[in-house]
């Protein structure tokens, strides 16, 4: 919704100064014989340049990934240091953020079928992870099933 309101506002400015620029430099004729040429032109232009900056930043406005700083401090909150990123519990930990993340784009996007093998995939290998946790550790599993609120 916003992205529209820039558009159209972006749009309106560029536009009422080029058609100043145009009036006194161009016979009269001319811009009324192309005027919804350079209307489409510059529309089509304004949007493809707004698309191009909401992709770039779309990572920074709130994308689908985990921020460095979400990630350490999963990492800080189930890991044995600062660097322990490969510990099962830091990785079951990462995956069940992910999972949230990508649960919360399906509720929005629900024929991302891409997105959905992904999760399904993700689900399974945190399943993997907590099973080698279980019979390796069970202490430590219990205590990441609490934390992580896992199983009700």
């Amino acid at each position: 919704m916003v992205l529209k309101k820039v558009t159209k506002t972006l749009y309106l400015i560029i536009y009422r100064n080029l058609v100043e620029i145009l009036k006194s430099s161009i016979n009269i004729d001319f811009f009324t014989k192309y005027v919804i040429i350079i209307k489409r032109f510059l529309w089509l232009l304004i949007k493809s340049y707004i698309r191009l900056l909401w992709v770039t930043t779309k990572t920074f406005i709130g994308g689908n990934m985990l921020t460095k700083e979400k990630k350490a401090e999963i990492v800080a909150k189930f890991g044995k240091g600062a660097n322990d990123t490969g510990s099962t519990e830091v990785q079951v930990a990462l995956l069940t953020e992910r999972i949230s993340e990508l649960n919360a784009h399906l509720a929005k996007n629900p024929k991302d079928f891409h997105s959905n093998r992904g999760l399904l995939m993700m689900v399974g290998k945190r399943k993997q992870l907590l099973k080698y946790l279980e019979t390796t550790n069970l202490e430590s599993y219990r205590d990441l099933i609490k934390k992580l609120n896992l199983r009700k």
